[in-house]
Order: C-alpha cells, then sequence, then structure tokens
C-alpha cells in the first residue's frame, strides 16, 4: 500500500514537472518569435545621393553613391536598364555603397536593390541622361564627339541624296551594342532598352518591336555596314541635322 502511494506521488511530480517545463519551453518560444519577429517588421530604407534623377551628363561613366539604414546589409545590387553591373556585401559601418559603370547615350534607368540579413529588402530608382553628339563631315574620316577629335573607320557617305553613317564606329560613339548574324546578314543594335533589328539590303526593320523603313536599305561599303543617319538617330532615340554650307551631318541624343 505505501509503496502504491509513493509511486502515485511520483508520477504526480513527473506531471507537474513535465508541465512546468513545457510552460517554460512554450516561453523560450515565444520570446524567440518576438525577438525573431522584430527586425522583420523593421523599414529598410535605402537613399541613392549620387546620381540625382532627371541628371543630364556628358560624361562616358557615372558613379552611383547612397546609403543603406541598416548596416548589416546582405546584399546590395546596382543595374543598369536591369542589367545587373556588381553585387557588394557593404563592409562599412555607416552603410554607404559605392560603385561606377559606363552610360551609354540617351536614358539610362539605375536600379538599386538592397536585402538584410533579416529578409527585409527594399528598391530604389532614378533616371540619367547621357547628352552626345556627333558631327562629321561628308566623306571625311574625322568626327567631333562632344567636341572631341575621333576618326572613323571610314568616311560617312552619300547615296541616292541620303547621308549613310558606318554603323559599327556610330555605335562606338553612342554606346550600343551591335550583333551581326553573317548567314542571314541581320543585325541588331541594342542601346539601353531600345532594341533595332533590320538587315542588309532590306528596306524593313523593327524599332522596339513596330515596324519601320529603311531608305536606302543598308549595305556594305569598304567592307563596313552603313546605314541612313536618319534611320540611326530614329534607333537609338535621337535626331539628325544638316548643315549645307558646311556639309556637316549632325547625330545626337537627346
Amino acid at each position: 500500500m505505501l509503496e502504491s502511494v509513493t509511486a502515485m506521488r511520483s508520477t504526480e511530480k513527473f506531471k507537474i514537472v513535465n508541465k512546468n517545463l513545457q510552460i517554460i519551453s512554450l516561453g523560450v518560444i515565444i520570446l524567440a518569435l518576438v525577438f525573431s519577429i522584430k527586425p522583420i517588421l523593421a523599414e529598410l530604407k535605402l537613399h541613392i545621393e549620387v546620381p540625382v534623377s532627371g541628371l543630364h551628363t556628358r560624361s562616358e561613366t557615372i558613379d552611383v553613391i547612397g546609403t543603406i539604414s541598416d548596416s548589416s546589409i546582405a546584399q546590395v545590387k546596382v543595374t543598369f536598364d536591369g542589367a545587373t553591373i556588381g553585387e557588394m556585401n557593404l563592409q562599412c559601418k555607416d552603410g554607404r555603397f559605392q560603385t561606377q559603370k559606363e552610360l551609354g547615350s540617351g536614358k539610362t534607368v539605375v536600379s538599386v536593390f538592397a536585402k538584410d540579413k533579416a529578409g527585409n529588402q527594399t528598391e530604389s530608382g532614378v533616371v540619367v541622361f547621357r547628352d552626345c553628339t556627333v558631327n562629321t563631315v561628308l566623306g571625311s574620316n574625322k568626327a567631333f564627339v562632344n567636341a572631341d577629335e575621333e576618326w572613323l573607320l571610314n568616311p560617312t557617305q552619300l547615296i541616292s541624296n541620303r547621308s549613310m553613317v558606318p554603323l559599327r564606329d556610330y555605335c562606338q560613339f553612342f554606346g550600343a551594342q551591335l550583333t551581326w548574324d553573317a548567314p542571314t546578314r541581320k543585325l541588331v543594335m541594342t542601346l539601353g532598352r531600345r532594341k533595332t533589328q533590320f538587315q542588309i539590303g532590306s528596306s524593313k526593320a523593327t524599332v522596339d518591336g513596330k515596324p519601320a523603313s529603311v531608305d536606302p536599305v543598308p549595305q556594305i561599303i569598304f567592307g563596313s555596314t552603313y546605314v541612313p543617319a536618319r534611320f540611326f538617330a530614329q534607333a537609338i532615340g535621337g535626331g539628325v541635322g544638316w548643315h549645307k554650307e558646311s556639309k556637316t551631318l549632325s547625330v545626337s541624343v537627346p
């Protein structure tokens, strides 16, 4: 009988201890949740100091500088028109970031994405414009890019009373990317988010997915692809001018 009572008391004590342990465990879990939720609810602030949105520049490169409210950043990603240029783990205590990138001509959207170790994330962006003007005299290999003297591999031409420009040289001046498919003789020109597709010997083209015409047709002269100056300006979102007295062709963005 005594042994039975002792066993019952031991069982009750075990239940009480077990219940207390459960309560303590529950408390620990609640505290852990509280401390884990706190940083998740924190607001992550991102500020781009440089460049200022709407900036017009003639520089070929641009600095991107800014601050993050949380110095324990896990990732900062900077993109130019959606193309990632780098990821940085911020080491400095004040949460500052800085990087540099070459600019294409015309409009560029600079976006900065930040994420901290707690999973908070934020994004900010600015729009900048690189102004560029290229002046050339018809028949000359000399060009002036924003007043700086440059040289063309092949001179500008006058064909069917239309000004034609050497495509690869002009793409280089304005920061456009050019791809060439030899079997089909098709070309794709990209500047920022603008994409132009056309073909040697064809008057049909697409600019940002919309049909466009090329007159005269793109052609190869002296081993280089030539396109009408006005078509090139349309493709990069720029304009074209003609100075009759000096026979100077001007292509500019914006």
